[in-house]
């Protein structure tokens, strides 16, 4: 598969995961499935994204990224509650949606140097 249509196939598998856990009822036995799935599915399509062939050494860049998606994610599980960052998303209207572009960011930027 080209580098251009990685993306997409990356975004067609997911939704068909989607519907078929959708289907089968995994969403309703534990409610915390759907923000994992959709946040590894944006990282995977941030990764596709990333042109750089070479594995980057900057270990501290993926440390950062790697603990901006757990409070991220703690987030949307609502396993981490602070209240000025509650304050802060209502005002400014911060939804799932941003939540996925800032995951397809950190999948871009995981290999960068």
């Amino acid at each position: 598969m080209s580098k251009t249509l990685l993306p997409l196939g990356i975004t067609l598998l997911f939704g068909l995961l989607n519907v078929f856990f959708e289907w089968s009822g995994l969403y309703g036995m534990y409610e915390g499935f759907r923000p994992i799935l959709w946040m590894i599915a944006s990282f995977c399509i941030g990764l596709s994204m990333n042109d750089k062939k070479k594995r980057s050494n900057a270990w501290i860049i993926k440390l950062v990224i790697s603990f901006l998606m757990a409070i991220l994610l703690g987030y949307q599980l609502g396993l981490v509650q602070i209240s000025l960052v509650d304050e802060i998303m209502r005002a400014i209207g911060f939804n799932q949606l941003i939540f996925m572009f800032i995951f397809i960011w950190c999948g871009w930027a995981f290999f960068r140097d």
